[in-house]
């Protein structure tokens, strides 16, 4: 196969990226991911041509098609007679924008807020095309964050969803495109018992569990408790939080016994809520059957250990694609959700 290189050219009205040439390569491992940027790395025999068009600063896709996800170069190596390429999906060229602050936010839409913050931050070769779906509204902080980038990835994370930067070959410019993850679970499945998911991990934990806390405190010589229990659990064992809360309430303050009650009482649901059971199920990579047509980045797919009687809904987080030696293969990283 080979790379799709463009370069960033002026059309007498503004830069525009612009195809150059296709170069073969020797392998490649093309990570995309849901929210956050990709990875690309790439081979290729060091000949006259090579060393003339791998620059940095240039733009690739490995697929000719229109809309194929797009990277860029960042750094090149020469080692011998290789020439390793490494670049990043095309939405990390938002990270290199100076701190920004966005200001107070209120309810807005997310997909409102995205766009401004992309399209304030445009390059002047990416007039892009900002497609995002219905994603809610958002209620963030008025918050200074180092990019854009950073910015984007936080509220589509907060709506379940991911973006991806392609190139708009026909104007020269980056579309991008955010979408929200599909439930995939009742059709798309996963299991141990077919081997398309036997590297995992699974811890349980419930050292820290308490089903119910009591918070124990002092008013002069005499003792206080509030008692705060999980509803329909009589499992587990008592936690006790002894505490003395008179030094937080204002020196001379007038704090009834019921204030003090008051504040024991949160101070045990604060405590209840931090020791439950914890279980984490991690699936490793795993073969990439059907991605692409049947499911993709960001859906949600069902995986079943069956020695373990698990049924866990996961999001598909990633996709990692090799090309080497004639042989073409793509997995794909699942996390629990």
């Amino acid at each position: 196969m080979e790379f799709n290189l463009f370069k960033v050219v002026n059309n007498g009205t503004r830069n525009v990226i612009e195809f150059e040439t296709r170069l073969p390569f020797e392998s490649v491992v093309w990570k995309e991911k849901f929210v956050e940027a990709g990875t690309v790395q790439a081979v290729f025999a060091k000949t006259d041509e090579a060393l003339a068009l791998l620059k940095v600063g240039k733009f690739c896709t490995l697929s000719p098609a229109q809309g194929a996800n797009l990277a860029y170069i960042h750094s090149i190596k020469i080692n011998g007679d290789k020439i390793t390429v490494y670049g990043s999906e095309a939405k990390a060229l938002w990270k290199r924008k100076g701190k920004i602050n966005l200001g107070p936010e209120g309810t807005v839409s997310r997909q409102a807020k995205i766009e401004a913050a992309l399209k304030s931050a445009m390059f002047t070769f990416a007039d892009a095309d900002v497609i995002i779906p219905n994603l809610g509204t958002a209620n963030l902080d008025a918050l200074e964050y180092t990019s854009v980038y950073e910015y984007v990835c936080e509220i589509l994370e907060s709506a379940s969803a991911g973006w991806t930067a392609s190139l708009d070959e026909q104007n020269g410019t980056i579309r991008i495109f955010a979408r929200k993850g599909v439930d995939k679970s009742d059709t798309v499945q996963f299991a141990s018992i077919f081997g398309n998911a036997a590297d995992y991990s699974y811890t349980a934990d419930s050292s820290g569990y308490a089903n119910s806390v009591t918070a124990v405190g002092l008013d002069g010589e005499a003792i206080v408790t509030e008692t705060v229990t999980r509803a329909g659990d009589t499992t587990g064992e008592t936690y006790s939080a002894y505490l003395d809360l008179r030094t937080e309430f204002p020196r001379g303050a007038d704090v009834t016994l019921a204030d003090y009650k008051a504040a024991l009482r949160e101070r045990a649901q604060m405590s209840l809520i931090a020791r439950y059971a914890r279980e984490k199920l991690d699936v490793g990579d795993v073969s990439a059957e059907g991605f692409g047509t049947d499911y993709a980045l960001g859906d949600i797919v069902a995986v079943y250990i069956h020695e373990l009687g698990l049924n866990v809904n996961c999001r598909v987080t990633s996709s990692t694609r090799v090309i080497e030696d004639g042989l073409d293969t793509t997995t794909i990283s699942l996390e629990q959700v």
